[in-house]
């Protein structure tokens, strides 16, 4: 797959965006510091922080890229796609930056209302509510731009046959970056009180956990999942990767809500003075296990019911 164009401008659509992003960032602190750059662990700092920040759009960038890029047969390098796709990047950083001129006031003026009855759940909802707003924009600006400018771009009508560049291992990947797309977004809330160094203490170390339960998602779905893709297809099934996705989150979260609600069921049941630390994180990590199982199961059976030979070599 490395051989191949075939995510080139993607990933180079997606890194042009974050380094506009991060210079946009970069200018609008000298801007208010009065030309004063921060020092080099600052500036790391926030660029790291940035990255993670902006990790959701970026994972979804690169799959909407590589559909937009697919389906117009744009899938060669050449000068003028490479300048396109980072005329796209400008595009969707500008709607960005509009957005946190003129939209992002309004939801902060809002928020100053219903920030006197402080409660972690409201300003969860609220920094959720505008990643998900910039998520979408990028989604529809990313796509809409591609298909704007497709009579500019240099097409390659061949590339679009995709058993001599993995099909299997192409579908698995965009699965894959999507899903954690999705995942990631949900974080947010998580991530940025973290980052601004505003969470409370003793939340901390349950913070960093759901993060690092992240990672021990990905690396379990991707080899529960990885069987799952063992047909090629001859052309990008853009629709299976997108339903499938949809359905694994769905599923997902009704089983595991329903499963929630029976241990809390159960565990009301047990007097209280069973209960000590040691027992409580031990539940807390069966819940866990229990819950990765559910996923990558339900991620499973659908996968295996859309890009598995047994299903799809009759179709």
């Amino acid at each position: 797959m490395n051989n191949h164009p075939f995510f080139k401008l993607p990933l180079i659509l997606t890194m042009a965006s974050f380094v506009i992003s991060l210079s946009i960032m970069f200018s609008l602190i000298l801007l208010r510091s009065h030309g004063t750059i921060a020092g080099f662990f600052e500036m790391f700092a926030i660029t790291i922080g940035l990255f993670f920040v902006e990790l959701p759009k970026l994972l979804l960038l690169i799959v909407l890229a590589v559909f937009a890029l697919y389906r117009y047969a744009i899938n060669i390098m050449t000068v003028k796609n490479i300048l396109l796709v980072i005329l796209v990047a400008i595009i969707i950083n500008g709607f960005v930056l509009l957005f946190n001129f003129f939209a992002l006031p309004l939801f902060i003026q809002f928020y100053s209302y219903i920030e006197q009855y402080y409660d972690p759940i409201i300003t969860a909802s609220f920094q959720l509510v505008i990643a998900v707003c910039k998520y979408f924009i990028t989604a529809i600006v990313a796509y809409g731009s591609i298909v704007i400018l497709k009579n500019l771009f240099d097409h390659d009508v061949k590339s679009q046959a995709l058993q001599q560049y993995g099909s299997v291992r192409i579908h698995l990947i965009l699965f894959l970056l999507l899903f954690m797309s999705i995942l990631t977004l949900f974080l947010i809330p998580i991530l940025l009180p973290i980052l601004q160094n505003t969470i409370p203490y003793q939340n901390y170390n349950m913070a960093v956990i759901n993060l690092f339960s992240l990672i021990i998602l990905v690396f379990t779905l991707t080899f529960a999942i990885k069987k799952s893709f063992n047909y090629a297809f001859s052309t990008l099934q853009i629709a299976k990767i997108i339903k499938s996705v949809i359905f694994v989150m769905i599923a997902a979260v009704i089983v595991n809500c329903i499963v929630s609600v029976i241990i809390i069921l159960i565990i009301k049941e047990v007097p209280y003075y069973y209960f000590n630390y040691n027992l409580i994180l031990l539940l807390l990590l069966l819940i866990g296990v229990l819950q990765l199982i559910i996923i990558c199961g339900i991620a499973r059976v659908f996968t295996k019911r859309y890009f598995s030979a047994t299903f799809n070599a009759t179709e």
